[in-house]
């Protein structure tokens, strides 16, 4: 499916600058990204209850552990939603695709004017998301901030990583239990951030998590055929003033 995308409505110029053409995108791909949860959402709560009303026909004798309903009456049931929830959400889909791909091809042209003394918090992670690798969690946690750090300083702005601990929970004491949490604060208007971000290669990418041991491939299993994802000689490279503390 082709979409043909046209400048959204209310950036604020006519023609619109790239500026305001790519903050008019951001906006569009929050509405159509609401727009395609609300739908979803709608659609599996109309769902469960014609599923229950399925099962309650069936078994009108059971009150309770109904029976779960045959493959094929459920897919029938599924094909109920095609025209009114499916083919509505598909085509969001296509459309916020087509947003994104746009936003990276004009991402370089974007302006970038650093904040004097503004900071703000423009990207996050923690050790719970990286559990599976065990005590290196935090490591890779960190680790997952790399490369928008390394672009947001090849573009001019101050970068600062904030370090916060998370009490650890009562019902638990393994290294999985309490959560270390990394922010990163930087001097540039969170929209321009978008723009930044875009312009991350993978092979930047991988070149700045392997400088300081973190396996790219890690990060992005995806991209495990990438040459650039196993290259050993990105490892021990200077790493530009940025420092990991753990």
């Amino acid at each position: 499916m082709t979409i043909t995308l046209t400048p959204p409505p209310d950036t604020g110029a006519s023609p619109p600058t790239i500026d305001a053409y790519f903050r008019g995108l951001l906006d569009w791909l929050d509405k159509l990204h609401d727009q395609a949860n609300a739908l979803i959402h709608d659609g599996n709560e109309k769902f469960k209850a014609l599923r229950l009303a399925e099962q309650k026909k069936r078994h009108p004798r059971k009150r309770k552990n109904l029976p779960d309903l045959p493959q094929e009456v459920n897919q029938a049931l599924i094909a109920r939603f095609e025209n009114s929830h499916l083919a509505p959400h598909r085509r969001l889909g296509d459309m916020q695709e087509a947003i994104r791909e746009e936003l990276c091809r004009i991402a370089d042209h974007v302006t970038l004017t650093p904040l004097k003394t503004a900071y703000h918090a423009v990207m996050r992670d923690d050790s719970w998301s990286h559990h599976t690798q065990g005590w290196g969690a935090a490591k890779y946690a960190r680790g997952s901030l790399l490369p928008e750090e390394y672009a947001l300083k090849r573009h001019g702005f101050d970068t600062h990583v904030q370090k916060v601990l998370h009490p650890t929970p009562e019902w638990g004491k393994s290294c999985m239990d309490a959560k270390t949490e990394f922010v990163l604060w930087s001097n540039i208007e969170p929209w321009q951030f978008e723009a930044v971000k875009r312009t991350i290669t993978i092979t930047q990418a991988a070149q700045d998590m392997a400088r300081h041991s973190v396996h790219p491939q890690v990060l992005m299993p995806l991209a495990y055929a990438h040459p650039a994802v196993n290259n050993p000689a990105w490892h021990n490279q200077p790493t530009d003033g940025i420092r990991i503390e753990l």
